[in-house]
């Protein structure tokens, strides 16, 4: 994981699943509940009365005994067996709102500003969030002058693999419905997330031979010659 939006992220996914988990013990508590005491006893009573030990109207006590205390405590302690339990709609609801908000406020940390979210992202979904990619780096080499563009068209980078004097000005243009960077692969310059009709312009005063891909679509991949 990279910078702390992955982090958030994660710590709002094991929240929310805290809450869910905590709903369904709370709805499997007080809706489906045993008896905790009054359906052993009672069988007991029974071998006992089958066995002579006692005679019937002591049975018939016990049980009437036993029927009174199984009402009071196992209605005390699971209390919903048998009663109206329309309560537990509104309980749902509010458990899922929250697991829902915390989910949303994780995901907005996490992609505050900088790639490393989509980029923790991405890698949990295996490469493939909002589509594929592909690479263009082993184009022909189109030379560009001191200002270049790259396009960023259906997921790919367009030219791919560009040439331009040191001291040229590149700008990276977004034309894709989904998000895209140009990152070089050592870090040393970056676009940033790039939204439809966003641009981003990178001045190269050094020469250098620069592998780039987009740090949300990692398949996109592409090659900037400084010379």
């Amino acid at each position: 994981m990279h910078g702390d939006g992955g982090w958030w992220m994660l710590l709002g996914g094991i929240w929310a699943f805290a809450v869910l988990g905590l709903l369904v013990w709370l709805v499997t508590r007080m809706a489906g509940g045993q008896s905790l005491r009054g359906d052993d006893s009672l069988e007991i009573a029974r071998r006992r009365y089958a066995a002579g030990e006692i005679t019937r109207d002591q049975f018939d006590q016990m049980r009437q005994d036993l029927g009174a205390t199984y009402a009071g405590e196992t209605r005390t302690a699971i209390g919903l067996r048998g009663q109206d339990q329309s309560w537990l709609l509104p309980l749902v609801a509010l458990a899922l709102l929250v697991a829902t908000t915390v989910l949303v406020v994780a995901a907005t940390t996490a992609f505050r500003g900088d790639d490393n979210g989509w980029d923790f992202m991405n890698r949990m979904m295996g490469g493939g969030m909002m589509g594929g990619g592909r690479s263009t780096a082993d184009a022909p080499q189109t030379t560009g002058g001191q200002t270049a563009t790259v396009s960023i068209r259906d997921f790919a980078f367009t030219p791919g693999n560009l040439q331009v004097p040191v001291g040229a000005t590149v700008t990276w243009t977004n034309y894709d419905d989904a998000p895209h960077t140009a990152t070089a692969t050592d870090r040393s310059w970056d676009t940033g997330i790039l939204n439809k009709g966003q641009k981003k312009s990178v001045t190269f005063d050094k020469a250098g031979d620069y592998a780039y891909y987009c740090a949300v679509h990692p398949s996109m991949q592409a090659r900037l010659v400084v010379r």
